[in-house]
Protein backbone atom coordinates (compact mmCIF):
# COMPACT_ATOMS: atom_id res chain seq x y z
CA UNK A 1 0.00 0.00 0.00
CA UNK A 2 1.07 3.49 -0.61
CA UNK A 3 1.81 6.03 2.05
CA UNK A 4 -0.74 8.88 1.90
CA UNK A 5 1.15 11.22 4.20
CA UNK A 6 2.46 14.44 2.75
CA UNK A 7 6.05 15.37 3.09
CA UNK A 8 6.50 18.45 5.32
CA UNK A 9 9.32 20.02 3.27
CA UNK A 10 8.72 19.96 -0.41
CA UNK A 11 11.53 21.14 -2.79
CA UNK A 12 10.88 24.22 -4.93
CA UNK A 13 9.90 23.60 -8.52
CA UNK A 14 12.17 24.50 -11.38
CA UNK A 15 9.96 27.41 -12.66
CA UNK A 16 10.16 29.12 -9.27
CA UNK A 17 13.93 28.63 -9.12
CA UNK A 18 14.23 30.03 -12.64
CA UNK A 19 12.30 33.19 -11.69
CA UNK A 20 14.35 33.64 -8.52
CA UNK A 21 17.57 33.30 -10.51
CA UNK A 22 16.43 35.87 -13.08
CA UNK A 23 15.37 38.31 -10.34
CA UNK A 24 18.71 37.95 -8.55
CA UNK A 25 20.56 38.50 -11.84
CA UNK A 26 18.61 41.73 -12.45
CA UNK A 27 19.34 42.95 -8.91
CA UNK A 28 23.06 42.22 -9.25
CA UNK A 29 23.21 43.92 -12.66
CA UNK A 30 21.41 46.98 -11.30
CA UNK A 31 23.82 47.11 -8.35
CA UNK A 32 26.88 46.93 -10.63
CA UNK A 33 25.55 49.69 -12.88
CA UNK A 34 24.71 51.90 -9.90
CA UNK A 35 28.17 51.35 -8.39
CA UNK A 36 29.86 52.19 -11.70
CA UNK A 37 27.75 55.32 -12.07
CA UNK A 38 28.58 56.62 -8.62
CA UNK A 39 32.26 55.74 -8.98
CA UNK A 40 32.73 57.59 -12.28
CA UNK A 41 30.59 60.70 -11.82
CA UNK A 42 32.51 63.97 -11.34
CA UNK A 43 32.67 65.54 -7.94
CA UNK A 44 31.07 68.88 -7.15
CA UNK A 45 34.39 70.69 -6.78
CA UNK A 46 35.59 69.54 -10.21
CA UNK A 47 32.35 70.72 -11.79
CA UNK A 48 32.62 74.11 -10.07
CA UNK A 49 36.24 74.49 -11.16
CA UNK A 50 35.33 73.54 -14.72
CA UNK A 51 32.48 76.05 -14.71
CA UNK A 52 34.78 78.80 -13.45
CA UNK A 53 37.32 77.96 -16.17
CA UNK A 54 34.60 78.22 -18.85
CA UNK A 55 33.43 81.57 -17.46
CA UNK A 56 36.98 82.93 -17.48
CA UNK A 57 37.48 81.77 -21.09
CA UNK A 58 34.20 83.45 -22.07
CA UNK A 59 35.29 86.71 -20.41
CA UNK A 60 38.59 86.61 -22.31
CA UNK A 61 36.85 85.99 -25.65
CA UNK A 62 34.35 88.79 -25.01
CA UNK A 63 37.16 91.20 -24.10
CA UNK A 64 39.02 90.36 -27.32
CA UNK A 65 35.83 90.75 -29.36
CA UNK A 66 35.08 94.10 -27.74
CA UNK A 67 38.62 95.25 -28.50
CA UNK A 68 38.30 94.09 -32.13
CA UNK A 69 35.07 96.06 -32.51
CA UNK A 70 36.31 99.27 -30.94
CA UNK A 71 39.95 99.57 -32.04
CA UNK A 72 41.38 99.69 -35.53
CA UNK A 73 43.79 97.00 -36.60
CA UNK A 74 44.77 94.43 -39.20
CA UNK A 75 42.82 91.20 -39.64
CA UNK A 76 44.45 87.81 -40.18
CA UNK A 77 43.45 87.79 -43.85
CA UNK A 78 45.29 91.06 -44.55
CA UNK A 79 42.30 93.40 -44.47
CA UNK A 80 42.04 96.35 -42.16
CA UNK A 81 39.54 96.61 -39.37
CA UNK A 82 38.01 100.03 -38.74
CA UNK A 83 35.57 100.58 -35.86
CA UNK A 84 31.99 101.23 -36.86
CA UNK A 85 31.76 104.52 -34.94
CA UNK A 86 34.80 105.90 -36.74
CA UNK A 87 33.43 104.76 -40.09
CA UNK A 88 30.06 106.38 -39.46
CA UNK A 89 31.73 109.65 -38.45
CA UNK A 90 33.79 109.71 -41.66
CA UNK A 91 30.73 108.92 -43.80
CA UNK A 92 28.68 111.59 -42.00
CA UNK A 93 31.36 114.18 -42.79
CA UNK A 94 31.52 113.31 -46.47
CA UNK A 95 29.01 110.77 -47.89
CA UNK A 96 31.00 110.51 -51.13
CA UNK A 97 33.64 108.53 -49.21
CA UNK A 98 31.21 105.64 -48.94
CA UNK A 99 30.83 105.61 -52.72
CA UNK A 100 34.62 105.54 -53.09
CA UNK A 101 34.89 102.63 -50.69
CA UNK A 102 32.10 100.78 -52.49
CA UNK A 103 33.79 101.34 -55.87
CA UNK A 104 37.11 100.10 -54.49
CA UNK A 105 35.45 97.00 -53.03
CA UNK A 106 33.75 96.20 -56.33
CA UNK A 107 37.04 96.67 -58.19
CA UNK A 108 38.81 94.26 -55.81
CA UNK A 109 35.97 91.78 -56.15
CA UNK A 110 36.25 91.82 -59.95
CA UNK A 111 40.05 91.47 -59.76
CA UNK A 112 39.68 88.38 -57.54
CA UNK A 113 37.54 86.60 -60.17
Amino acid sequence: MSDTRREPSRPLGSPILSWLGAASYVLVAFGVIAAAHFATRPTKSATAANREQHLQLRRDIEAKARQALTQPGRNADGTYRVPLEQTLQLVAQDPRRLDAVRAQALKELEAAK
